[in-house]
């Protein structure tokens, strides 16, 4: 479908690589779809009326890091817009902007034409509102709360054991370092704010997550928990939410988790490891040590529920997401 505020604001900011993959999308009929906007389409030639359209090139970087109220990273690793064109984004924010998810840290990630890190369909307002009168609100115990869209259970994210949790006016998620180099590109996100509320002032210190595409063929995930005090357990959840088949591999040596995607005939792997022991399921109960997926509304959820070990004052869990086996 098109894009037309993209064709805004290549002529505001003087930048037509902006609207490198709107020519595509018009090319190939993209702009031609039922629900496009066709009233609004003679906009585009007072856009483009400072510069040719037919002499647009890829634009020269491969991230773009968005510092508002809902921070965002949005990296590509090629222009192609083909199959070996991955596409990771994650946000930081909070739950309380007018729209907000409970998704604090979440991320999507394309490769091989397959969006494999997925965020929830989109919401239509009309009736969820006859469902839900009160939406709109967004306190700790609101209804709106409870849907697939804005709960926390149904995003790519981290959190404590206790499920739908940081939807407090205090969560916040925001970008402490952007990571810009020839080998790789992401961020730290700082999500202390967003997790405090769901330890002791004795436990929890600080939280950070590291989000970054590597080499241009993986994904590296970093979450960084550090503690005031070592003593006790917390226990802790890393999900991810997909639309492909999972099946769970456990190295018993380690304690390592490995899930293997398929969709669309194609394979992803997704490997944890981690200074925290897994515990559980990722629908927070133990059974086996075994990370097991959970299907539910057309989703794939899975990860694993794991426990701070008592000993350590951090724990770093690190998960790699890529085409390619791990354990080859």
């Amino acid at each position: 479908t098109m894009r037309l505020p993209m064709w805004y604001f290549a002529e505001k900011l003087n930048d037509p690589s902006l609207l490198w993959n709107e020519m595509r999308r018009l090319s190939e009929g993209g702009y031609a779809a039922e629900n496009a906007e066709y009233r609004l389409l003679p906009m585009i030639m007072a856009f483009t009326s400072n510069f040719n359209a037919a002499s647009i090139t890829a634009p020269t970087r491969n991230i773009y890091v968005g510092q508002g109220t809902t921070p965002v990273v949005l990296i590509h690793s090629n222009w192609a817009c083909d199959e070996t064109d991955k596409f990771l984004a994650f946000k930081g924010g909070t739950p309380t902007t007018e729209m907000g998810h409970n998704d604090i840290g979440s991320f999507v990630y394309d490769a091989a034409g397959i969006r494999w890190s997925i965020d929830p369909c989109h919401i239509d307002f009309t009736t969820i509102e006859d469902r839900i009168p009160d939406y709109w609100e967004n306190g700790a115990n609101a209804s709106r709360w409870d849907e697939i869209e804005t709960t926390r259970p149904y995003h790519s994210t981290w959190g404590y054991s206790t499920g739908n949790a940081m939807n407090t006016s205090a969560a916040t998620g925001t970008i402490r370092r952007v990571i810009e180099t020839q080998t790789e590109r992401g961020a730290t996100l700082d999500l202390s704010k967003s997790v405090n509320s769901g330890f002791s002032a004795t436990d929890q210190t600080k939280f950070t997550r590291t989000i970054t595409l590597r080499e241009e063929k993986e994904v590296k995930i970093i979450d960084s928990l550090w503690f005031r005090n070592t003593g006790g357990q917390v226990t802790c959840v890393w999900r991810m939410v997909t639309e492909a088949e999972v099946t769970t591999v456990r190295n018993t040596a380690t304690n390592d988790f490995t899930w293997i995607l398929e969709q669309n005939g194609k394979k992803l792997y997704v490997r944890m490891q981690s200074t925290a022991v897994p515990s559980g399921t990722q629908n927070f109960r133990a059974n086996g040590n075994q990370a097991a997926p959970v299907y539910a509304d057309g989703y794939t959820i899975f990860g694993a529920v794991y426990t701070k070990r008592s000993s350590l004052p951090y724990n770093v869990c690190t998960v790699t997401i890529s085409e390619t086996d791990p354990n080859q």
